[in-house]
């Protein structure tokens, strides 16, 4: 046992509610009953302050010390079991591909005897971990770090899972270890059969070695910077400040923690109003309603750092802090990029990160609209959820495009035959799509309801947003932003690649071209053809042109110009326009 000082678990026989009956670790399995149902133990193990707690108190809840974990577990739970089972079965897909853990060597893979699957990954995969009261929230970020939308409610600290080869007391099915090819060629009721006796489990790790796709990860997570005050000087979180001193600073704080917790805007700012009402004087009353508004747009938009407000040591990178950051962007590279489905435009983009924008530019007319749903087809295809916010089509011609795409068809043949095979035509379309390609179709989006329309996708879904496809710039709603169409235009385009970096996703983003550029649409597009602002270049990670050289003979060719990449390559290309099917392909 490595780090056997660590070799307290707390138990539960015959219920969760029967816990703190703290054992030592190789006793557990032993001690449990062989009749008994619902056997539980922490997946952690502890040090004997643990136990001596316990004793004392008769309870393991109050214990904030070090612990170590035996192994990663992921949890996926649902009622259709055959659709779990395939979410499992993605997932160490991705593991085998993605992470390139050869033979999914170091993974174990159980049933959980009622509705579930769990998947454990052995340290050694990761290069190793140490004992630390930090290590179940690092093991929680490197869960969702790897994206397997799994429940991350079990890395607690004390959380307790149930007992290999014990009984589930609803179902009288067994926990059962399953070997990987089992669950990815056998169906939900082979397995379920094989849960009804204990079967034979491997109870070691020798067969995992280092991979360095999940030690780079690991070294990802470990390397992201923590916060530190000095321990003598203790902020107050809300303080009560008389004027001069410092009452925007402390607002502004106040809102970043907000922020840092994952507090709500509209909540943050009734707090913000709560905090202000006790100062004396307000801020409201000294600066105008508007100032924790203001206040709170830049803590949660990361507008601009706030004059005044504290910048600590570790907001100052050496070059081996920069190593570090470069580090954990290759590994997100390599773990979340995303594509736009051509191949030799991905091979020349070199992919494209969590926290980065692309703005495709073009004259009206030329398609933009299509080439965004043809992304967001291909994305659906790569099983990477997108929210595609149309401002401009109706909802219904929205879906007959998507109709068109994924069936090759024209708009009127699936108008003309859609009561004869709607049936048909919608099994096929959700067999593409799912629910991986999400539409909005609110028109005017504000940059605040652009947020809550991700909000109410990942609620609908359950999935993380991992790209927002926006058609197109010249419909948001910006007039809040400033008083002129200029600077509404920076400040949105601004907005949108803070929106990426906070909500660490990719925004794609349509934008017309100015009157004097591209005037048929037949032409190519420089760098600065974006319409109203320099801003859209400036803020854009890569900017796009689009153009229809042949848009007035036969019209069966867009070319893409690659005008802009932060990675450096540029180039263009000729794609295949299908006016049929609106389908663009190499």
């Amino acid at each position: 046992m490595i780090y056997p000082e660590f070799c307290f678990r707390d138990t539960a026989f015959g219920g969760v509610n029967k816990r703190n009956a703290v054992l030592k670790a190789a006793e557990v399995s032993s001690a449990a009953p062989e009749s008994a149902s619902d056997c539980y133990a922490t997946w952690h193990r502890f040090p004997d302050s643990y136990r001596s707690g316990a004793v004392s108190t008769g309870s393991t809840g109050g214990f904030k010390g070090p612990s170590y974990a035996d192994f990663l577990p992921f949890d996926f739970d649902g009622d259709d079991l055959g659709a779990v089972q395939a979410k499992v079965c993605e997932f160490l897909k991705v593991l085998e591909v993605s992470y390139d853990i050869d033979n999914l060597t170091g993974v174990r893979c159980f049933f959980s005897g009622k509705k579930g699957f769990h998947v454990y990954l052995s340290p050694a995969l990761f290069g190793g971990w140490s004992p630390s009261a930090k290590l179940p929230g690092a093991l929680r970020m490197l869960s969702e770090k790897m994206g397997a939308g799994s429940d991350t409610a079990i890395y607690d600290q004390n959380r307790l899972l149930r007992l290999n080869n014990t009984k589930h007391s609803e179902t009288g099915m067994f926990k059962v270890q399953l070997a990987p090819s089992t669950l990815l060629h056998c169906s939900i009721e082979e397995i379920m059969a094989l849960a009804q006796n204990p079967q034979d489990y491997a109870d070691d790790w020798t067969d995992a070695e280092t991979v360095s796709e999940c030690a780079l990860l690991w070294k990802s997570i470990l390397a992201t910077p923590e916060r530190h005050r000095d321990p003598g000087t203790p902020q107050i979180l809300f303080p009560k400040l008389g004027e001069g001193e410092g009452r925007d600073v402390a607002a502004f704080r106040i809102a970043r923690t907000l922020r840092d917790g994952h507090v709500e805007r509209s909540l943050a700012l009734e707090i913000l109003k709560l905090w202000d009402s006790t100062q004396s004087p307000s801020l409201v009353s000294t600066d105008g309603a508007g100032i924790l508004e203001k206040k709170l747009q830049n803590a949660y938009g990361e507008v601009a750092v706030e004059e005044g407000g504290p910048i600590s040591p570790e907001d100052i990178r050496t070059p081996m802090d920069l190593a570090d950051d470069y580090s954990a962007y290759i590994a997100k590279l390599k773990e979340r990029k995303i594509g736009l489905g051509w191949t030799e435009v991905d091979t020349t983009m070199r992919g494209i990160a969590p926290g980065e924008v692309v703005t495709i530019i073009a004259k009206s007319g030329v398609g933009k609209t299509a080439v965004l749903q043809n992304i967001c087809i291909w994305l659906a295809c790569q099983r990477v959820t997108n929210l595609f916010c149309s401002m401009e089509q109706p909802l219904a011609q929205c879906f007959e495009r998507f109709v068109q795409m994924v069936t090759n068809q024209s708009g009127t043949v699936v108008e003309e035959n859609w009561e004869a095979t709607e049936k048909a035509t919608r099994e096929f379309v959700n067999s593409e799509l799912g629910s991986f390609t999400l539409t909005c179709g609110i028109p005017g989006l504000t940059l605040p309801k652009l947020e809550e329309a991700l909000d109410a996708a990942e609620a609908k879904t359950g999935k993380t947003v991992e790209v927002v496809a926006i058609d197109y710039m010249g419909l948001l709603d910006t007039h809040e932003l400033d008083s002129t169409l200029y600077g509404q235009v920076s400040r949105a385009a601004r907005e949108l690649k803070n929106l990426a970096k906070r909500r660490d996703l990719v925004v794609i983003l349509l934008c017309q071209v100015n009157r004097a550029a591209g005037d048929e649409g037949d032409t190519p597009l420089t760098m600065h053809s974006g319409r109203e602002s320099g801003a859209i270049e400036e803020s854009a990670d890569f900017l796009i042109g689009l153009y229809r050289p042949d848009i007035k003979t036969d019209n069966r060719k867009i070319c893409l110009q690659l005008l802009k990449s932060r990675k450096g390559s540029l180039g263009t290309w000729d794609l295949n326009f299908d006016t049929k099917s609106l389908r663009i392909t190499s």
